[in-house]
């Protein structure tokens, strides 16, 4: 190939990396006051490795102290402990997760600690919001954080207050909420739900509700729902992790400036759960907080206790690296890189101080470029579509590259079901006859399977409804040949749903009138729903939304017809 063979080194710049230095800190639990929560145990799940940027995480840090209907108890620190975490996934060194900018407070009631006030005033100045915290302000914070977050980030998510079980299913309280009406409460499944349509392929959920005493005055009565859930009851989503402030069936407890689950947290995220390498993992942290949650309960509250706290984990989660602890760790090669850009012919590659490590002439028009670690050996390789894709390596020397054709496009995803490496996805036009070819590559080159469309395809796009579903590949262009089935003898705009264990489409769709033609093609939750839709726009302007499964939802108008061909898909060997 031209292009492969014309790669030529012009330049190397060199990146000075910084060490991170942490200390650990161990504080005494001290007496009580009342609170509740309950889970089931977690699965052990096999961990991979994951690209991390923390400039693409958010997080939503919720505490209710007070309640403006009557009749609630106030929960004393939970502004407190939405403001030291939030402190702690953004500004501590040891963890430093989430850039202040992209963290949000929502707040019913101010800190009480002395330090948690200080937070706060920093927090601020460093660029985080400050929110209302009703039901409807949750819910809405959460979707535009979720929003926020990008695919190598983390969504972190903290609530803070009260929460009781209706009808088998959990809710947590807002400032607005009234315990007697369900309905003012936020459901968490929603919440989970919300989370798992962000692009983030990792979350964290830390669920300190489910008081023993919820209203004022009472103490049994109300008691018995404040309960906390089972939650594994509510599904899994990939890469999602939720920590629950106690045991099914239990209740979560206040402590002197927090709530023993969130001073748990911390403690264990000060390094008191460190791994001998000096990480604290997910796997890490629990322990910790099951073991100083136990230990604070059986000294406090009940002699007999069993699990004290719970969690749910799936995906590539168990070993997630949440705290660097302990010996500073090796500062980066000095040609590590994070992004790469091009200009017409020519594509270069720059470390995170912004400086330009290399830059190659590939003698041919550049369409795109990605930096991404394909094979999760700890460097990007640049990916780069001229004359066809060519891979690079960290230091700009060719590994790979392919040519099926003329390249339209290509992404870059993780579409394996074994492992989380990543793949390349191409469209290639066949500069022979109108046909395109969708092609997708394993990290070092490997063709892993191949789609023939009988039609010129346009738009390319990789996404899934949510985080229970593994994500697909959608094109939509046209056909040549399924005009025929229909008595007519010219193409047809099409859409097409591809799994990336088959060589034929899980479904493909046609549009009539024959003169229609997809102008664009987005995936998003159109009918709110916590779904992920395939919308289509027209350029007559009309819009079409169907599900992942090719079910209309809506249309603009009804002289548009959506027709389903009939195909029969043959399975091939998982990547």
């Amino acid at each position: 190939m031209r292009t492969a063979k014309a790669l030529a080194i012009v330049g190397i710049a060199a990146l000075l990396g910084a060490a991170i230095v942490a200390v650990s800190v161990l504080v005494e639990p001290a007496p009580p006051t009342g609170r509740g929560v309950r889970l089931d145990q977690p699965q052990p799940l096999v961990t991979n490795a994951l690209a991390f940027d923390r400039s693409q995480s958010a997080g939503l840090f919720v505490g209710v102290r007070n309640f403006s209907r009557g009749g609630i108890a106030e929960v004393p620190f939970a502004a407190d402990d939405a403001v030291d975490l939030a402190h702690m996934f953004a500004l501590d060194p040891r963890v430093s997760l989430v850039l202040p900018e992209h963290v949000v407070i929502a707040l019913s009631g101010r800190p009480r600690k002395k330090e948690s006030k200080q937070r706060l005033d920093e927090l601020e100045a460093r660029g985080a919001k400050v929110e209302q915290a009703s039901p409807a302000d949750i819910l809405t914070l959460l979707q535009r954080q979720a929003a926020t977050a990008g695919k190598d980030g983390i969504l972190i998510v903290s609530l803070a207050t009260h929460g009781f079980i209706d009808d088998g299913i959990p809710h947590v309280l807002g400032s607005a909420s009234v315990f007697q009406h369900p309905e003012t409460a936020v459901r968490l499944p929603r919440l989970l739900e919300l989370a798992a349509l962000s692009d983030a392929r990792r979350s964290l959920f830390f669920i300190d509700a489910c008081r023993e005493r919820i209203a004022k005055g009472v103490r049994s009565g109300a008691a018995a729902a404040s309960r906390a859930p089972n939650i594994s009851r509510l599904g899994r989503s990939e890469g999602q992790v939720v920590f629950y402030a106690a045991a099914a069936g239990g209740f979560a407890y206040d402590d002197n400036g927090n709530g023993v689950f969130t001073k748990a947290v911390l403690e264990g995220l000060q390094c008191n759960a460190a791994l001998t390498r000096g990480a604290v993992t997910v796997e890490k942290l629990h322990q910790s907080i099951e073991r100083f949650v136990h230990n604070w309960i059986r000294k406090n509250r009940d002699l007999g206790i069993g699990p004290a706290t719970q969690i749910v984990m799936d995906g590539n989660t168990k070993n997630l690296r949440l705290a660097i602890c302990g010996e500073p760790p090796p500062p980066p090669a000095p040609d590590d890189l994070v992004r790469a850009t091009h200009d017409g012919s020519v594509v270069s590659a720059f470390s995170a101080s912004n400086t330009r490590l290399w830059f190659q002439d590939v003698r041919s028009p550049i369409s795109g470029v990605r930096a991404e670690d394909l094979d999760l050996d700890g460097s990007r390789e640049v990916i780069l579509g001229a004359e066809g894709i060519l891979v690079l390596d960290h230091k700009g020397k060719l590994r790979w590259s392919k040519e099926e054709g003329v390249l339209r496009t290509f992404l870059v995803e993780d579409l394996s079901h074994r492992d989380a490496t990543h793949q390349v996805v191409a469209l290639w036009d066949d500069p022979r006859q109108p046909a395109s070819r969708v092609a997708m590559y394993d990290a070092k080159g490997q063709s892993l399977f191949h789609y023939d469309h009988p039609g010129r395809l346009q738009h390319l796009r990789i996404d899934r409804p949510n985080s229970h579903h593994k994500r697909r590949i959608v094109v939509t262009g046209v056909d040549e040949t399924a005009g025929l089935r229909f008595g007519i003898r010219q193409p047809l705009a099409s859409v097409t749903v591809l799994n990336s264990h088959y060589d034929k489409p899980e479904w493909t769709a046609v549009l009539l009138p024959p003169s229609e033609r997809i102008a664009s093609l987005e995936i998003a939750d159109s009918d709110n729903d916590s779904n992920r839709d395939i919308t289509l726009t027209t350029t007559s302007g009309k819009s079409l939304h169907v599900d992942f499964d090719g079910r209309v939802l809506d249309k603009s108008s009804p002289r548009l017809q959506f027709r389903i061909l009939p195909r029969k898909a043959r399975r091939l060997p998982a990547p």
